[in-house]
């Protein structure tokens, strides 16, 4: 599952009417969940888990194998580029740090143009000249979605 989208968890079930059902998470109860199917949105990070439904009617309790949910986490920048002031002829180095479900991809665009070469978190412009100031991007992508980040 993807974080920020939704799934649901649907059970068949045999038996004499009524019953009554409680689906836990990780062996804890989860709000809401007394209905025959449980739909979870949005997914969070914390959605993950092993999920279990027990049913109940006035002949006892059956308890589910459980239902292993994965949650693929989108792409979060934890750490920003800053912005840089380097004198003609320096190099100029930018970074940003990044989590989320891997392979993480990256796009380094100046001026809303994207640079070729730079599927990096790591941008280095050697030896600038004055033509090398502008608005620099950067677009980090997972499985999920896309995070973007502008500086000058």
């Amino acid at each position: 599952m993807n974080e920020g989208g939704a799934y649901m968890l649907k059970a068949t079930l045999i038996g004499t009417a009524p019953m009554s059902y409680v689906w836990k998470k990780d062996g804890v109860a989860v709000a809401g969940g007394g209905v025959k199917d449980l739909t979870v949105s949005p997914v969070l990070r914390t959605s993950g888990g092993d999920y279990t439904l027990e049913a109940t009617n006035m002949y006892g309790t059956v308890v589910s194998a459980a239902a292993r949910v994965v949650v693929k986490e989108m792409v979060r920048i934890v750490k920003q580029p800053e912005a840089l002031v380097v004198r003609e002829g320096e190099d100029a180095v930018m970074s940003v740090e990044c989590t989320g479900e891997g392979p993480l991809s990256y796009v380094w665009m100046k001026n809303g143009v994207a640079i070729a070469n730079t599927n990096s978190a790591v941008l280095t412009l050697e030896k600038v000249v004055p033509g090398s100031a502008g608005t620099y991007s950067v677009k980090v992508s997972n499985v999920v979605g896309d995070v973007y980040r502008d500086w000058e």
